[in-house]
């Protein structure tokens, strides 16, 4: 009879971090995975095909925790450049964690992997983004979600942008857009 281990799928996971932010992405092998958690390598197989598809399930999950973070600034929002500079923040955050990952993959960069994605991506960050203008008075801002959520992905995959040029171009909107409602400029 097969022995059964408690949660390894989680164990596996936690595991597969740990290493990543060790030794980052080229030393990470199925083997080595399976030493740390102290099963043979075939049983990694079991429940992951290779180590993209580990570290895809990492960054998933990540991605999601930071879109709820994103989505709880959205909702605490009431200034629209210290709105966007905090959703910058945890992009920043997202991004950061798996850069050294994305520069060490074979397949690429961080630019290219966000590339694959980057249509959802925007999608999702566009959510936020609209919520923070609602919540900050600035509803005549939200046609420009895209366009901001666009400007938050190029912040959080060049760390030479980051939060000070979202800081700019938030106040730049903020001071040169006119402010309506109901269709009236106030």
């Amino acid at each position: 009879m097969p022995k059964i281990i408690e949660n390894l799928r989680e164990r596996i996971l936690d595991a597969a971090r740990e290493a990543l932010a060790a030794d980052g992405w080229r030393s990470l092998s199925m083997r080595a995975l399976a030493q740390r958690v102290g099963v043979a390598p075939g049983t990694i197989y079991n429940y992951f095909s290779d180590k993209e598809e580990i570290v895809a399930t990492l960054a998933l999950a990540d991605w999601q925790d930071a879109l709820a973070r994103m989505d709880a600034v959205a909702a605490a929002a009431t200034d629209l450049e210290r709105g966007l500079c905090d959703l910058c923040d945890e992009l920043n955050a997202f991004s950061d964690a798996y850069r050294p990952t994305w520069q060490q993959y074979e397949g690429g960069s961080a630019s290219s992997y966000l590339t694959r994605y980057h249509r959802m991506l925007r999608e999702q960050v566009a959510r936020p983004v609209r919520a923070v203008t609602e919540r900050a008075g600035r509803a005549d801002l939200a046609p420009l979600a895209d366009v901001l959520a666009e400007a938050l992905l190029a912040c959080s995959v060049n760390a030479d942008l980051g939060t000070p040029a979202m800081g700019k171009l938030a106040s730049a909107l903020a001071a040169g857009a006119p402010h309506t409602e109901g269709g009236q400029e106030s």
